[in-house]
Formats: structure tokens, C-alpha cells, sequence
């Protein structure tokens, strides 16, 4: 697990290379694209138990699945 914080150029920057706009993000990396949608699935579904997250969201990749 990597923290990140930034200021606030720096979070200008990071939105423009990523396309997103959060105060926290969690990015899952790996080949399979499968896996990676169950795993931020699964991830949501923790967050989504902490007291004060709001407006969770899954961002899909883009590629071909097999």
C-alpha cells in the first residue's frame, strides 16, 4: 500500500494524468482486468463500511477481455 499526499498543484497534475478527481483513490494494477474489476469490487464493498465515505466508485479500464 502506497499513501499519497500532495499539494495542491500537485493534485491538479495527478488528476490530469489519471482522469480522476478524489480527495483518496485506490488503484489496483495487475494484467488481468477480471480480476482487477473483482478486486476494486471488493475493495468498494469494504470501503463502503467506514463511516463517511460517500460517492464510491469503480473506474473500468478500457481493453479486451478473454
Amino acid at each position: 500500500m502506497i499513501f499519497n499526499f500532495t499539494q495542491p498543484a500537485e493534485e491538479c497534475v495527478d488528476e490530469a494524468l489519471t482522469g480522476l478527481k478524489s480527495a483518496l483513490a485506490v488503484k489496483v494494477y495487475g494484467p488481468d482486468l477480471n480480476v482487477l474489476e473483482n478486486t476494486a469490487l471488493q475493495i468498494k464493498r469494504q470501503l463502503s463500511q467506514v463511516p463517511g465515505f460517500t460517492e464510491l466508485t469503480v473506474v473500468r479500464e478500457l481493453g479486451s477481455r478473454a
